[in-house]
């Protein structure tokens, strides 16, 4: 996956992937018989491996907006990593593709069932309607691939300007006290410590 990931489906041969493991490439297809096939078996892990690593996250966390701040930031962390050609690739592996729609549809659930405890927490606005900012947000993650905007911008420029105005637009005053505190300790000090709680 770290390969896909850095260098992008395409350019990611089965004799690459072998010699990464160190086996023979008749091993690999003793395995996989297809790169597709393969592709699809390192997608479910990474997504597993993610799933734990979030939960465990959540489990750090105090609040609501403590969570968004620190998944922002993680978000930020592995788009850096991933070359843009491989969301591109993508759409030519049908099977991937469904995988990774279904995946994005529970993430967006989940997220939504967690903006609903931002609201009760008093951090997020109860009268924005969340269903079309996420469906937004999807279109505009698109239009970054497509329009080829990540050879313009850094990541860090895109989910700033894109994201996280956004997530400002949607909270209260409580809500912006705290994203301009991160904010502010990210951008002055590159202090890296999660969100304070009054």
């Amino acid at each position: 996956m770290e390969l896909f990931i850095n260098m992008g489906i395409k350019a990611v041969k089965m004799d690459d992937i072998a010699n990464k493991l160190g086996i023979s490439k008749r091993t690999l297809y003793e395995t996989c018989d297809n790169k597709e096939e393969l592709l699809f078996e390192c997608a479910k892990m990474y997504k597993k491996k993610r799933e734990i690593k979030t939960k465990e996250l959540i489990k750090e966390c105090n609040s609501a907006m403590d969570i968004l701040l620190r998944m922002y930031k993680q978000k930020i962390e592995e788009c850096k990593v991933v070359n843009p050609q491989f969301y591109l690739d993508i759409v030519k592996y049908p099977k991937i593709t469904a995988f990774f729609e279904e995946d994005a549809a529970e993430k967006k659930r989940h997220f939504l069932k967690f903006l609903n405890r931002g609201i009760n927490e008093g951090y997020f606005r109860a009268d924005v309607n969340y269903n079309l900012l996420v469906n937004s947000h999807e279109i505009l993650s698109k239009s970054i691939v497509m329009e080829n905007l990540y050879k313009k911008y850094t990541m860090e420029e895109l989910f700033f300007n894109l994201i996280f105005v956004s997530f400002r637009g949607f909270c209260t005053k409580k809500g912006i006290e705290e994203m301009d505190f991160y904010l502010e300790m990210n951008t002055n000090t590159n202090n890296t410590d999660t969100p304070r709680h009054p």
